[in-house]
């Protein structure tokens, strides 16, 4: 059977329609978390109010194998989160409101391949809340301005540079399958994605295509369950990139992060925590004895101003009114000497002591 010309421009336009609109779609397949809450909502008082960690930060393509050390404080009046990330690649200091909508972030890249890629090795991310529907991107290099943008930010939009703490804290709210826009850090392009809830005791069987290194397998083990966030793509990217990404949580409450890693897997990086969670340390009465052996050396040079340096003034009125009295008397009496060279290490340890990052 013979077709006519007509008959097949017809057909390459039908084709041509039906295909625009699957990739144009927005693809809200779930249900969307703009219309289950809203910018009022107290959605971080779930989280736990100091959560501190450490791990590895792992690509082969890109040469990375670093530790790094990070801390999430939730302030229980405000709901305010602070978010901190130190490694030797680079350095994350983000504020969220209590909505977990993004206030402020700056990103310091120190690898110099990173910075060669990205074009600069600071970005600083702020959002309006006049207009609260952005924020603007500014990328600098060696502290002068490369480029600016403004994206979209409307309610509710997941930054991924925080993405670990947001999705925490939506577990926490009984968020299991959901739909939203989520900005990429390093380019600030916006995305929407459908984001799966997944329960499972293999998770490395939940994406098999990975070479995963041998110490992610060993944090990842069998026989004990994880919850995981599965992010798909969707819209005009996701037709053509049909890569996920794995976001690890341990399935009993709080649920702690675990670990991260998705998208080609040529270029996949892997970021996981060592299960070394730390305890926010509390500040504590010193016993009496430990307290003199650690002030005596004061007694002949040095002035106890120091000690309240080293502790910090807040460490300081924790200590008993004795305790304090003690310290204040050797700070009265004591002479002389740069007490910075030699004055013993007496710190208090306070690890989720509120951030200087404003």
């Amino acid at each position: 059977m013979r077709i006519n010309t007509r008959t097949k421009r017809f057909a390459w336009l039908t084709l041509l329609c039906v295909t625009i609109m699957l990739i144009t779609a927005p693809g809200y397949s779930k249900g969307k978390l703009e219309e289950v809450f809203s910018p009022e909502d107290n959605l971080s008082k779930a989280l736990p109010e100091c959560q501190v960690f450490s791990g590895t930060h792992f690509s082969a393509k890109r040469n990375y194998n670093y530790t790094f050390n990070a801390s999430t404080k939730t302030d229980p009046k405000t709901g305010e989160v602070s978010f901190e990330f130190a490694s030797p690649a680079y350095e994350i200091q983000a504020k969220l409101d209590k909505a977990l909508r993004l206030k402020k972030v700056v990103y310091k890249a120190k690898n110099k391949n990173a910075i060669n890629r990205q074009g600069h090795d600071q970005r600083v991310i702020t959002f309006d809340p006049e207009s609260a529907s952005q924020i603007t991107v500014r990328f600098l290099l060696e502290g002068n301005d490369v480029d600016e943008k403004q994206v979209g930010y409307d309610y509710f939009t997941l930054y991924l540079g925080v993405a670990h703490v947001t999705l925490q804290a939506l577990l926490l709210n009984e968020i299991k399958d959901f739909n939203c826009d989520v900005i990429v850090p390093d380019k600030g392009w916006r995305f929407n994605v459908d984001f799966k809830l997944i329960k499972t005791a293999d998770p490395l069987s939940v994406a098999p295509q990975y070479d995963y290194p041998d110490n992610f397998k060993e944090r990842l083990k069998l026989n004990k369950e994880y919850f995981i966030y599965e992010a798909n793509i969707k819209g005009a990217i996701g037709f053509f990139y049909k890569h996920k990404y794995y976001l690890v949580y341990k399935s009993e409450k709080p649920y702690d992060f675990v670990a991260y890693w998705g998208g080609d897997p040529k270029r996949v990086e892997f970021i996981f925590t060592d299960g070394k969670n730390q305890e926010p340390a509390k500040p504590r009465n010193l016993p009496r004895k430990r307290l003199l052996k650690l002030v005596s050396p004061l007694r002949r040079s040095l002035p106890s101003s120091g000690i309240i340096l080293r502790t910090g003034f807040y460490n300081f009125l924790w200590l008993r009114p004795s305790d304090r009295f003690q310290l204040f008397y050797y700070f009265i009496k004591g002479v002389g000497g740069p007490f910075a060279r030699t004055l013993p290490k007496f710190k208090l340890r306070d690890l989720c002591k509120t951030s200087s990052f404003s």
